[in-house]
C-alpha cells in the first residue's frame, strides 16, 4: 500500500514537473516572439487618438467603447497571427496551433462580452474581472495526450 502511494506521488511529480519545463518553454517561446512589444505598440496611435477624443468629449466613451474593442481586438488578432504561424508546420506544432487559437477566441470572445457590458464594469477601482486568467480550457490536457 505504502509503495504504491510512493509510487502515484513519483508519478505525479513526474507529471508536474513535465508541465513545468512545457510552461516554462512556453514562456520562452512568448518571449523570443516579443508579444507584448508587438501588441503595444501597434495600440499606442489608437490609443492616444482614444484619449484626446475622450478629453474632448468624456461624456462619448459609451460610444467609442465597441470602437476601442474593436481596434484591441484587431490588434490581438494579428499578433497572435504573427507568432503563430512562425511555429513552424510539424504535425505537433500544427496541432498546438489549433489548439491555442481555439483557446485565444474563446478568450477574446469572453474578454469583449465582458469589457462590452457596462454592467459588468468594477466600481470603485475594484480589481475583480470577468475575463479568465488560469488556463481552464483543457489545452495542457489535450496536449499531453498528443505527446503520448
Amino acid at each position: 500500500m505504502n509503495k504504491e502511494r510512493r509510487e502515484r506521488a513519483r508519478e505525479r511529480q513526474r507529471q508536474i514537473e513535465k508541465k513545468s519545463k512545457r510552461d516554462g518553454d512556453i514562456n520562452n517561446l512568448i518571449a523570443s516572439c516579443e508579444v507584448e512589444p508587438r501588441y503595444w505598440s501597434r495600440l499606442e496611435a489608437d490609443f492616444r487618438r482614444l484619449l484626446v477624443s475622450l478629453a474632448r468629449d468624456p461624456q462619448s466613451w459609451p460610444q467609442q467603447r465597441e470602437a476601442w474593442w474593436t481596434t484591441v481586438r484587431r490588434v490581438a488578432g494579428t499578433v497572435f497571427a504573427e507568432v503563430a504561424s512562425g511555429i513552424g508546420v510539424s504535425t505537433r506544432s500544427l496541432r498546438a496551433r489549433a489548439l491555442t487559437e481555439r483557446w485565444f477566441e474563446g478568450e477574446m470572445q469572453r474578454a469583449g462580452k465582458f469589457y462590452l457590458d457596462p454592467a459588468k464594469q468594477p466600481e470603485n477601482g475594484d480589481a475583480e474581472s470577468g475575463a479568465t486568467s488560469g488556463n481552464d480550457s483543457g489545452i495542457d490536457d489535450e496536449m499531453e495526450d498528443s505527446e503520448r
